[in-house]
């Protein structure tokens, strides 16, 4: 639609957030689960969201020394 604006999260940081929060609470092994590969609840939104989400996940347990297996 012309001329329209939208406001959407930013899932790369939400991943850095949620590694964050479990890191301060003392976790330090992690279990990913991620829905079926290329499939989108909502197909106006891609599906690649999930991929920065972890992605932001990822960046933050190495910066803490630590890595998903």
């Amino acid at each position: 639609v012309p001329n329209t604006r939208c406001a959407g999260p930013d899932d790369e940081d939400g991943g850095r957030q949620a590694a964050g929060h479990l890191l301060r609470l003392g976790h330090r092994s992690f279990l990913v689960l991620m829905g079926v590969a290329g499939f989108s609840a909502t197909p106006s939104r891609s599906s690649g969201l999930a991929d920065k989400r972890l992605l932001g996940f990822r960046q933050t347990l190495k910066e803490a020394g630590l890595e998903l297996e």
